[in-house]
């Protein structure tokens, strides 16, 4: 008998950059609806059973010493809607690292920020963010293959590890106003919701 192994592996490209990584961990904390069992990352391929990449990534890591993440983007599933920023890392199908089958988008490597079932709450958070004008420069990542089955990758701490006290006080801005416009909007859909009804 023949047994099939069923593609459970990912591989993400997994931001370590500190700062960044703290920083865009508790702005999806603060905007999402669901708790996330990952790191922030850009899903770069799979489903598969496994990858033999080792020398693609060294080449891209020696031609990319860092990657931006700059604007902000947003599309709808059948089950959710979702926020996310682009990433400028250029191109990841030359080093065979880009392979998503089941993503219809094309190439748009991005890191999702929000995931949700409300419509007008991603709208929000889009121009929210859009208004924000967020650039980061990330010169710490890795590769990392992920088996669905994981709960969890090494999860950095949304405990700040900021250092540089101007950047802080932007990102906590950020973070702040994401906070005060997700509470102004659940207040104005709940009584939407019952002037409805």
């Amino acid at each position: 008998m023949i047994h099939l192994t069923k593609p459970e592996k990912f591989l993400f490209l997994e931001i370590i950059d500190r700062e960044v990584n703290s920083f865009l961990l508790q702005l999806r904390d603060v905007l999402s609806e669901k708790k996330h069992a990952t790191n922030i990352h850009i899903t770069l391929k799979g489903p598969q059973t496994s990858f033999a990449l080792k020398n693609n990534i060294k080449q891209y890591k020696n031609d990319h010493p860092e990657i931006d993440i700059n604007g902000v983007g947003r599309f709808d599933n059948e089950l959710s809607h979702v926020v996310f920023f682009r990433v400028a890392c250029g191109d990841l199908k030359k080093y065979n690292l880009w392979r998503k089958p089941d993503y219809k988008g094309g190439y748009n490597p991005h890191i999702t920020i929000y995931e949700g079932v409300n419509r007008e709450i991603a709208d929000v958070i889009y121009k929210y963010l859009l208004k924000c004008e967020i650039d980061l420069t990330v010169r710490h990542y890795e590769f990392t293959e992920y088996t669905r089955k994981q709960m969890t990758l090494q999860y950095h701490s949304i405990k700040s590890y900021l250092k540089n006290a101007s950047l802080q006080s932007y990102y906590s801005k950020i973070i702040e106003g994401a906070r005060i416009v997700i509470a102004e909007n659940s207040i104005s859909l709940t009584r939407q919701i019952h002037s409805d009804n």
